[in-house]
C-alpha cells in the first residue's frame, strides 16, 4: 500500500483532473494535489498558492512529534500533498528533527482520530510526524468541508 501511494503521488498524470486557482499561483511551483485512497488516485488538483504555503508553514510549525504507530492507516484517507517552494526548515529537538523540507503530506484518515504528516526531506529522506494545528483551513482549501 505505502509503495502504491508513494508511486502514484509522485508520478500522478496530469490528464483528466480539474484545475482551481484558490489564489495566484506560485511560478514554478508543483501543483497541489488530493489523493484519495478509497479511489487510489489523485482525484483533484490546484493551483499551489501562497495560501497553501501559509498552511503548510502552520503545520510544520505545530509538530508535536513522530508517529509511533508501527503501521500508521492509510485506508479510507484523503491526502493532500504540498509542495513547498521553496523548501522550509524543520527543527524538532525532541524528536531529533532538523531537516529542511521539501513536501508535506497530510493525511486525514477516517480510521485515526488525529491526522498526520509524511514529509520528504530535500535529502529524500522520510519522517512520519503528528501535528497539533486544526486542518480546518487546510480542508478548506481542497473542497472538503461542506
Amino acid at each position: 500500500m505505502w509503495l502504491l501511494l508513494c508511486m502514484t503521488l509522485l508520478f500522478s498524470p496530469n490528464q483528466a483532473i480539474p484545475q482551481l486557482t484558490v489564489t495566484q499561483p506560485i511560478a514554478g511551483a508543483a501543483q497541489v494535489e488530493l489523493f484519495d485512497t478509497d479511489k487510489e488516485r489523485v482525484v483533484e488538483r490546484f493551483d499551489n498558492s501562497a495560501s497553501f504555503q501559509v498552511v503548510a508553514q502552520s503545520l510544520l510549525n505545530s509538530v508535536n512529534g513522530r508517529v509511533m504507530e508501527i503501521n500508521p492507516s492509510l485506508s479510507r484517507a484523503m491526502i493532500v500533498k504540498i509542495p513547498l517552494a521553496p523548501p522550509k526548515k524543520l527543527i524538532h529537538t525532541p524528536s531529533g528533527i532538523n531537516t529542511t523540507i521539501s513536501d508535506v503530506y497530510v493525511i486525514m484518515s477516517r480510521e485515526r482520530p488525529r491526522p498526520y504528516m509524511i514529509l520528504r526531506t530535500t535529502e529524500n529522506e522520510t519522517l512520519l510526524v503528528e501535528f497539533a494545528e486544526e486542518t480546518a483551513e487546510l480542508k478548506k482549501l481542497v473542497h472538503l468541508t461542506p
